[in-house]
């Protein structure tokens, strides 16, 4: 309720509040906690009532991961943005109101940096009510079937039970998100109904796979791929898996798929640059098939964590910062500093990089296949000039303002092979001291 009054402004507001219809209801016992939280849901905005209800799909005391509650709502189009806004921006924004409003709790973030909340037990009896029958959090073998307005299921764990009888179940419901919650089973195995689920939006089977023996997790079924709508994908730690299926590509609404921790991926699905929607990629192994190169990333707008492996066909890396940005130098200098390439690089670029310094990689890494380096940024420049570039043949300084001095350390020559050297718009540069040019 202080949340609520706190956002009021006039006295009007407030006896607006205490003269609530919702007052006079029946309040013995706990309802009086549910009325004063059923009227603070009230004063929500539409897309927040959505995105709490919503949560009525984890069973009590769940610890919900903050980026798989702002996938499924993405994924069921509870959020929307107008402008440049990200959606996942709007999505973390969504989620700090409900913790700020406090309807989650037990806010906790793990080394990794990774988010999770609690709901408490009212909240949650709040959130079932206003659902009612469209969400279900079910038990396989302890019903027989489901209301058939319901759209989203969870499935929770059945110790008892030794292989889930989910087929006939669901063979008549036209489902929107599916996910397995804590199922545990040896034999368990991707139902087959999923290929006929069409308006599918989300389906969150790693419980599933991360439990099934090696011979049985190594790929996901073709079929997947007949899945058009959906949005959400998660496969979070599939340990074993190694590839994903092929037709991926045609899964044109996807945009998180959750291959966290699946470090058994030896390549990705050709022409992954297709998927225009996709916002969110943990890992992209890049292939030696046609259109399994990093190149596929390049128009796709990502956002969060990437880890790029197998990158040692890389022949050209170029990094940029937005010019005049909000880029932080510290965070620039960290995540530049986790890009090293392999040493078959031949071209570099980096341009308007906010940092005070080059990347340790940088200092250290032999790169004997360097040709080409282009550096534009816009402070000055660190480093004992320790580098070896024996391939480099071409280097080109602009807009480096803070430079007023180089000159090579002890005279070694470091660019035995260099042929050309340009020096644009250094405007504090005064010196410069370089060893002989070898070819010319």
């Amino acid at each position: 309720m202080g949340s609520v009054l706190r956002l009021k402004r006039k006295e009007s507001e407030w006896l607006s509040v205490k003269e609530s219809e919702i007052w006079e209801l029946p309040n013995e016992g706990s309802m009086n906690i549910l009325l004063a939280l059923r009227l603070s849901y009230n004063h929500l905005a539409p897309y927040l009532k959505q995105c709490l209800a919503f949560c009525s799909l984890f069973s009590k005391d769940y610890c919900m991961e903050k980026d798989k509650g702002i996938g499924l709502w993405m994924a069921n189009g509870f959020i929307t943005c107008k402008g440049e806004m990200d959606l996942y921006d709007k999505g973390h924004e969504t989620f700090s109101e409900l913790v700020w409003r406090s309807f989650f709790q037990d806010v906790e973030e793990d080394l990794s940096g990774n988010t999770a909340c609690k709901m408490h037990d009212f909240v949650h009896d709040l959130a079932q009510s206003i659902m009612k029958d469209e969400c279900k959090l079910i038990e396989l073998n302890k019903v027989s079937e489901v209301p058939k307005k319901a759209r989203h299921f969870s499935i929770v764990r059945n110790p008892e039970q030794s292989s889930p009888q989910s087929n006939n179940l669901f063979k008549d419901q036209s489902l929107r998100s599916l996910l397995w919650m804590d199922y545990y089973s040896s034999n368990h195995r991707v139902p087959s109904y999923l290929s006929g689920q069409k308006h599918l939006r989300v389906l969150d089977t790693s419980v599933l796979l991360d439990k099934l023996p090696m011979s049985s997790i190594g790929s996901l079924p073709a079929s997947i791929t007949a899945l058009q709508n959906l949005q959400t994908l998660h496969l979070k730690n599939c340990n074993y898996l190694y590839k994903l299926p092929e037709g991926l590509k045609h899964m044109k609404n996807l945009m998180q798929p959750d291959i966290t921790g699946c470090d058994s991926l030896r390549y990705m699905p050709a022409e992954m640059g297709q998927l225009t929607r996709l916002r969110k990629l943990s890992i992209f192994v890049v292939g030696n098939y046609i259109g399994c190169g990093i190149g596929e990333l390049k128009e796709l707008n990502l956002g969060g964590e990437l880890c790029i492996k197998k990158k040692k066909e890389l022949q050209s890396l170029q990094l940029s910062w937005s010019p005049g940005g909000k880029d932080n130098s510290n965070l620039s200098e960290k995540v530049i500093d986790s890009l090293q390439p392999h040493s078959n690089l031949k071209k570099l670029g980096i341009f308007k990089y906010p940092g005070s310094k080059f990347p340790k990689w940088m200092m250290e890494l032999f790169l004997p296949n360097l040709v080409k380096i282009e550096l534009c940024i816009g402070n000055e420049i660190y480093g004992n000039g320790e580098t070896s570039f024996p391939s480099l043949e071409s280097l080109s300084l602009e807009y480096v303002g803070g430079l007023q001095e180089w000159a090579m350390v002890g005279g070694r020559d470091i660019f035995p092979v260099l042929e050309s050297l340009s020096v644009r718009y250094c405007l504090q540069l005064m010196n410069y001291r370089l060893c002989h040019f070898s070819k010319n």
